[in-house]
């Protein structure tokens, strides 16, 4: 637990250092190292579920022949490895290369000083780093795909190709098939986007309180419509709820949606529509207490860590000061939290695999 913490105060604090640039390289790299070299069992029945998939995709030679109910990229991929190493240890290294390199140019694309990049990463770590990319890690690599589409439209989005979307979309869906959901809901953010930043604020966080409310019994009848024509297991979502502590990072998201709008015209940030609008449609999807909304919604987290990265420029002098030293306690806090509760606290002692 302690080591967790140590590394999010060396981003968290390098942040503020004219060697920003250094501390995001340094603790980028020590973030594979811990993923690709932890113990492949550690991390509760996700883990266990992807060693048992691996061992029963066949090779490539006999690939043509196997069916899964896993998204064929996936299944490819782990044939891919199996047919060179057959080790499931080298499979998991490919695979966090694979993440890192997405997250690097995800990153290295979102036009963040380096200063805000370690901030990113740093709220990146603090608030989900350890569930995507040590548990549910073959939705994550969908993630990444989404947002890395994200930028790339939204950089060339005077030539209003919205085919990169649909690839970014169809890319993502490779993997998981969950990621079939952004053919509707990435049209929906170019709609939110369009919104003057009073309306926004208003519709959104209206339409969030509503769904909070009464959303879950709409959302049950959904996910029961999408079991019978898209994949059987969202049946399992169906009476699946986070328990309570969602209300805490609810209102979290809400405040922070709120903080962006209230900011977003002062902002200088080249992104800063992608951000609002995405950070929009995390509001409202993380209205809905199911466990399927939380991994839904990290689709569109990008905006949530974009507003972290950007948040602190709209304070100067001593009141910077405070806001970091709040947003710091603050962020440490859910780290702790989250090691703490996943699981039984699997995550408490760091395990590698030597």
């Amino acid at each position: 637990m302690a080591f967790y913490v140590l590394l999010a105060s060396f981003l968290f604090f390098g942040s503020f250092t004219k060697q920003a640039k250094y501390f995001y390289k340094i603790s980028l790299a020590s973030l594979f190292v811990l993923t690709a070299l932890r113990n492949p069992t550690w991390g509760g029945y996700d883990s266990l579920s992807y060693i048992r998939i691996y061992n029963s995709v066949p090779k490539i030679q006999m690939l043509a022949n196997f069916k899964s109910d896993y998204a064929i990229g996936y299944i490819f991929l782990n044939s891919i490895v199996k047919t060179v190493f057959d080790n499931y240890i080298l499979f998991q290294v490919v695979l966090a290369v694979i993440t890192f390199a997405l997250l690097y140019m995800i990153i290295e694309k979102s036009k963040l000083d380096d200063s805000e990049k370690c901030i990113f990463l740093f709220s990146y770590f603090c608030y989900r780093f350890m569930w995507n990319t040590w548990v549910t890690y073959r939705q994550n690599i969908a993630n990444l795909i989404v947002w890395l589409f994200m930028l790339c439209f939204w950089e060339k989005r005077e030539k209003k190709n919205e085919l990169i979307l649909i690839g970014g979309s169809t890319a993502a869906c490779v993997f998981h098939s969950s990621a079939v959901v952004n053919l509707f809901l990435i049209p929906c953010a170019r709609i939110v986007e369009k919104w003057k930043v009073k309306m926004r604020m208003i519709v959104v966080a209206i339409t969030s309180i509503f769904l909070w409310l009464f959303g879950n019994r709409i959302f049950s009848m959904i996910l029961n419509f999408a079991a019978e024509l898209v994949d059987s297991r969202y049946k399992m979502y169906v009476k699946s709820s986070v328990g309570t502590s969602n209300i805490i990072n609810y209102i979290f998201r809400l405040l922070l949606f709120l903080w962006m709008s209230i900011i977003y015209d002062k902002s200088k940030y080249k992104y800063k529509s992608l951000a609002i609008s995405a950070l929009s449609i995390m509001v409202i999807l993380g209205s809905l207490s199911s466990e399927l909304m939380n991994r839904v919604y990290e689709y569109y987290a990008i905006g949530l860590y974009l507003t972290f990265a950007i948040c602190l420029s709209a304070f100067h002098g001593k009141s910077r000061v405070v806001a970091a030293i709040i947003y710091y306690v603050v962020m440490i806090i859910i780290l702790v939290r989250g090691v703490m509760t996943f699981s039984g606290g699997v995550f408490v002692s760091y395990q590698a695999l030597f």
